[in-house]
């Protein structure tokens, strides 16, 4: 099932045409069709709107179609517990790598946040760790194509 059929599923569940779906998301009625009928993908806003419209959604079936559709409970730690009581979602200590890995807040990162902890977890595991990287020279090009050169010291 395609992203766009999940996101007709959710309306459908919620009984929703898609002015009223538009309207609860904030979503622009043209995104939306265009979307819907499968002339454009969905931006990660229109995706982030979605979740944010309808946050009982699990955020993996809504982006890949895994897991179930709905999440039954989030408990104050930031875990969810689904349909069938396991526990999905980010852990405090993967909250604090995704804010590591984005420099963003938790909140800003919403539903994204077990993406970047994942995806954190797997390049931590798999790249050397390399030292930071240091400016040693600036250049400043001007439009008579003469340019200056700046060298830290």
């Amino acid at each position: 099932m395609a992203i766009n059929d999940r996101v007709k599923l959710i309306m459908e569940q919620e009984e929703l045409s898609s002015g009223e779906f538009a309207d609860r998301t904030g979503i622009q009625q043209s995104t939306l069709s265009h979307f819907i009928n499968g002339r454009n993908k969905a931006s990660l806003d229109v995706i982030m709107k979605i979740h944010q419209a309808f946050s009982d959604v699990n955020i993996e079936w809504l982006l890949y179609g895994q897991g179930s559709m709905r999440t039954q409970k989030t408990h104050g730690n930031g875990i969810s517990v689904n349909n069938n009581g396991y526990q999905v979602g980010l852990k405090n200590n993967d909250i604090d790598v995704a804010e590591q890995v984005s420099g963003i807040s938790l909140d800003s990162l919403g539903a994204i946040a077990p993406i970047l902890a994942k995806q954190a977890q797997v390049s931590s595991t798999s790249e050397p760790i390399k030292p930071p990287r240091k400016i040693t020279e600036i250049r400043v090009f001007f439009d008579d194509n003469t340019y200056e050169t700046f060298v830290a010291k």
